[in-house]
């Protein structure tokens, strides 16, 4: 692996493609793509790089420093990295307490400290859920690991094995984290969700389950704060083994509920596409100012569907363009305007789609980077940014996997 050069009450901050139909991209505006395909010097074996897509692994502090965390590879696990100048050079700050599978999610709080579930992809009895905070000082720029951490959200064992981790912290200060559960006993996969009342030290379980009871391992969640609540976004699977039913779907409690209220799930769209997408993690799901919840998935296309927090109801999935999609990210501005990263079929590229919050009119598909490349273009952005849009997206279709750097004016 090469390397390059208070407590949490503080609130969260929040080659060309070929195309069936030429109209349906365009070149980027001048000025948009401040930069693209900028070498990180980030480097990995792991596949799973940037992984899984739901997942959050790239924020932008108050201050306006980047942070990502990866899957480095080899025997290191997850890495710290910074950048302090819009992402055109990245440093290596420090080594997570992780194993070389570990895959992370988390947020950034306003005082820049970043808070992160740790858990891995698969599912072994020697992987734990577990949380860690890192905690910002300003003056400095730099992170440090919390003397108390890390602690375990889940203890695995040869029965039951948490594993796909996400977290969130509501308007109270409680934290969240969502993960898969499989019990060798019974044979069943489900979303399970525990909370936290003290700043991470304990956890504790909500009583909550999500996902029908199966053997379908399929399954990941996202666990999301709306700013009065917290949202739990489902990847779910029925049916027979012949015929699998996929869907997405989801539940939500309010900030002032008990914490073990029960909460009920519901539907927001049944798979279309009978292939693709084989683990259930091709989603991307940001939330906006007004707690309403927009959510990118691959189903053959990429498609977008919004919850409208006032009414608690989602909008029929729309198609974001005609071509296959794979890979997405979406994030959301402090204008609510939406964006949305894709990479489609087998193609080299990565590309952009806005929405703007004053019309709700999708624009074109606009080509972010600059040059085609070989891999999967697994991308990464940040739920929620002010003025810039950064995005890593790994390149290489064999190891060594790097990271790219582009930077969207927003």
């Amino acid at each position: 692996m090469v390397r390059v050069c208070s407590r949490f009450r503080s609130a969260v901050l929040g080659a060309v493609v070929c195309w069936s139909a030429a109209a349906t991209a365009s070149a980027a505006p001048a000025g948009f793509v401040v930069h693209s395909d900028v070498p990180t010097g980030i480097v990995s074996d792991a596949e799973g790089f940037v992984s899984l897509r739901y997942m959050r692994h790239l924020w932008v502090t108050p201050d306006g420093v980047q942070a990502a965390v990866v899957q480095q590879g080899g025997t290191t696990g997850l890495g710290l990295y910074s950048s302090f100048d819009a992402g055109l050079s990245w440093t290596w700050e420090q080594d997570l307490p992780s194993s070389a599978a570990s895959m992370s999610d988390g947020i950034v709080l306003a005082d820049g400290s970043l808070l992160l579930a740790a858990s891995i992809g698969g599912a072994s009895p020697d992987a734990d859920v577990e949380f860690m905070r890192l905690d910002y000082d300003a003056d400095v720029q730099r992170w440090s690991m919390d003397p108390l951490g890390p602690s375990t959200v889940y203890a695995s064992n040869q029965v039951v094995m948490g594993s796909r981790a996400t977290l969130a912290m509501d308007s109270n200060g409680v934290l969240w984290c969502a993960f898969r559960l499989q019990n060798t006993n019974t044979g069943n996969t489900r979303i399970r969700l525990f909370y936290s009342v003290d700043d991470g030290l304990t956890w504790e379980d909500s009583l909550v389950l999500f996902g029908t009871a199966n053997g379908f391992v399929e399954k990941d969640a996202k666990v999301v704060a709306t700013g009065t609540g917290i949202a739990v976004v489902f990847q779910n699977v029925q049916g027979s083994a012949s015929s699998p039913v996929r869907s997405k779907a989801w539940a939500y409690r309010d900030d002032g509920d008990p914490l073990q209220t029960a909460m009920t799930s519901a539907p927001i769209a049944v798979m279309v596409a009978e292939d693709g997408d084989p683990h259930g993690s091709h989603w991307s799901v940001a939330a906006d100012s007004l707690g309403d919840l927009h959510l990118s998935y691959q189903d053959g296309p990429i498609r977008y569907t919004r919850l409208d927090a006032s009414v608690q109801s989602w909008s029929a999935p729309v198609s974001l363009g005609t071509q296959i999609g794979s890979y997405n990210s979406i994030t959301v501005t402090e204008d609510d305007d939406v964006y949305v990263f894709a990479r489609f079929g087998t193609g080299g590229h990565l590309w952009v789609k806005r929405r703007p919050s004053a019309t709700q009119q999708w624009g074109a598909w606009l080509q972010v980077s600059a040059a085609p490349h070989p891999g999967l273009l697994r991308m990464c952005s940040p739920e929620r940014v002010v003025d810039e849009l950064p995005v890593l997206y790994q390149v290489n279709a064999s190891i060594p996997y790097e990271l790219l750097h582009a930077l969207l004016a927003v």
